[in-house]
């Protein structure tokens, strides 16, 4: 008899335990945009001509950025929309932001897909680089990426034909890094074209087929330190093929001081052995002299 009452005795400590355990407040809060102003929605609105058949990327999604674009020490938010515009909220402390995107001068009307911060200009503000997208269809004037330079004022000037970055192929993210170590931020524009969706010869091999679509190439831009940026892919050793990419990051991956660049894409399918998926992720790796990939 003893023996079972001690046995519920350590039953109960132990469900009181794990219960003291569950009264832990969470890590997280989901706050309602009543309650920070932050009410960005990336409304997709298909219809007859506008859907996943016409366009296979169409629900691929938009982009956020953060930065502290007025110095006060609370991070502000830019998100990218694709049918809609996109919307900069300025960080009003308390977790509470104010949308100031008219007013800012950084309202879109394409299909801009992510979305960086980098003090680009080297003034201490930090300016917002969006990467722009389209359908197969679509022209390459209404997919040239967009360069928000800061004016140190909650306002900003549209810029990236200047600095030769207007890019018009179909950008799904781009990443800034110092490649060759001269100091200067270059860019990196992770490409992803539609018309180089297909089940067949891009299937066959890891690496991919070289694109029909110039568009469909990731980019190298080298900053010249003056302003301008130059494309500098093909010396680079970034390759002129189907890539696919959803995500970037850059990182020394294997420690040897130079900067390494992760791309992460979608899964493609082995037509010759069914069921087996081919590489979803690949690595450009650079030596000193160029990119070779892994």
């Amino acid at each position: 008899m003893n023996r079972h009452l001690v046995a519920v005795c350590a039953c109960l400590l132990l469900f009181a335990g794990c219960s003291h355990e569950q009264q832990h407040p969470p890590l997280f809060q989901l706050l309602p945009p009543g309650r920070t102003g932050v009410t960005f929605t990336n409304t997709i609105t298909t219809n007859d001509s506008v859907n996943v058949q016409t366009d296979p990327y169409v629900y691929n999604g938009a982009g956020v950025a953060v930065g502290d674009i007025d110095n006060d020490g609370l991070p502000d938010l830019f998100f990218t929309g694709n049918m809609v515009s996109s919307r900069l909220y300025l960080n009003k402390g308390d977790m509470r932001f104010e949308d100031i995107t008219e007013r800012a001068g950084v309202k879109t009307d394409r299909w801009a897909t992510g979305a960086t911060m980098v003090d680009i200009n080297n003034d201490g503000y930090p300016d917002i680089y969006v990467s722009v997208s389209g359908s197969e269809g679509s022209k390459g004037q209404d997919r040239a990426n967009l360069l928000f330079i800061n004016n140190g004022d909650h306002t900003f000037t549209e810029a990236a034909a200047r600095y030769g970055i207007a890019d018009t192929g179909f950008t799904t993210h781009a990443v800034f890094l110092d490649y060759n170590g001269d100091g200067y931020l270059d860019l990196f524009l992770l490409n992803n074209s539609p018309k180089d969706f297909a089940r067949g010869a891009a299937d066959t091999h890891p690496l991919g087929v070289r694109s029909n679509s110039p568009g469909g190439y990731s980019k190298l831009y080298r900053n010249n330190g003056d302003g301008t940026f130059t494309d500098v892919s093909r010396q680079a050793g970034i390759l002129e093929q189907v890539g696919y990419g959803l995500g970037v990051v850059v990182a020394d991956v294997n420690g040897d001081g130079w900067p390494d660049i992760y791309v992460s894409k979608q899964p493609r399918w082995d037509v010759h052995r069914p069921g087996r998926r081919l590489a979803q992720a690949y690595e450009f790796r650079w030596n000193g002299r160029r990119y070779r990939r892994f």
